[in-house]
């Protein structure tokens, strides 16, 4: 479920926002059985494989004349919020949704980016 976060923003590469949500997939570490035949009494020995860091979906404000990032670019995600702390991880752009345009000039506009995440998060409330 995504977080609403009042106050938080985000840069990746030259890009640079205010957030409306955050919604991360989540963290995955698969197995792979490395049982042999030899083994007794039903026991299954497992691996662990690398850690997928999974993606993040911000949906951000969006303001005329922001530059937003070639696909595939890869940079450092930083996501500040609203009370300090702070979210770091390397990632890479993947999606980028401009924002639907409506003719009611009331509606803030936003967009939504999709950061694939490469690399171990930085979380300063995990200290």
């Amino acid at each position: 479920m995504a977080d609403d976060q009042q106050g938080a923003t985000v840069t990746f590469a030259s890009f640079s926002a205010d957030v409306e949500s955050i919604n991360p997939s989540g963290f995955e570490c698969g197995e792979i059985d490395i049982t042999p035949l030899a083994t007794t009494n039903y026991r299954a020995k497992m691996a662990s494989t690398l850690v997928d860091c999974g993606t993040i979906d911000i949906v951000v404000q969006f303001a005329a004349g922001v530059t937003i990032p070639a696909m595939k670019a890869s940079g450092t995600m930083l996501i500040t919020l609203a009370d300090g702390h702070t979210w770091s991880q390397s990632a890479i752009m993947t999606k980028f949704s401009p924002p639907e345009v409506v003719s009611r000039s009331e509606e803030m506009m936003t967009a939504t980016m999709t950061l694939l995440m490469t690399g171990p998060p930085t979380c300063s409330w995990w200290a």
